[in-house]
């Protein structure tokens, strides 16, 4: 990872996932360990709450820009029509011992979303020490986050 040129804005990442409890959170802090393992200054910002009710004021927590109380699936479609580019597919919460449905879907993912196969992060990461973390990190994203998963799905969207 390299830092941005003195007098620009720094990259922009969003984390978008297809529902709740998949991960996104794990990867926000994953991705944002890494760059600030590598240097880098880092600010996370949540800008909206998705698949909860509000909470009154005061009651703790992250405080998102916006809540909605149903979930949200954003859609690579949408990302597109905005000329985002999606930086790949990375498996936020990968089980331990994994079934059919989901070694399929490591595939069908990146072919569905055009990208690559950018990192596989563990379930239970949000479990592990602070240093466990980190090197869940390391081994579970790409080099183009800072780490050194290579994908093995022999799968490389156009």
């Amino acid at each position: 990872m390299t830092g941005p040129v003195p007098g620009t804005l720094a990259p922009v990442l969003i984390v978008s996932g297809t529902g709740t409890e998949v991960g996104k959170t794990v990867v926000t802090v994953a991705v944002a360990a890494l760059a600030a393992s590598h240097g880098r200054r880092v600010a996370v910002v949540k800008l909206a709450q998705t698949g909860e009710p509000p909470r009154p004021a005061g009651a703790g927590g992250h405080d998102p820009r916006a809540r909605h109380p149903q979930p949200h699936r954003p859609h690579l479609e949408a990302l597109s029509t905005r000329r985002l580019l999606a930086a790949g597919v990375v498996i936020g919460a990968w089980p331990a011992e994994p079934g059919l449905a989901e070694r399929a879907n490591l595939t069908d993912l990146a072919v569905i979303a055009g990208q690559p196969l950018a990192g596989v992060l563990p379930a239970d990461a949000a479990r592990l020490s602070q240093a466990g973390f980190l090197a869940a990190a390391r081994a579970g994203l790409s080099p183009g986050f800072g780490g050194t998963f290579q994908d093995q799905t022999n799968c490389h969207p156009q």
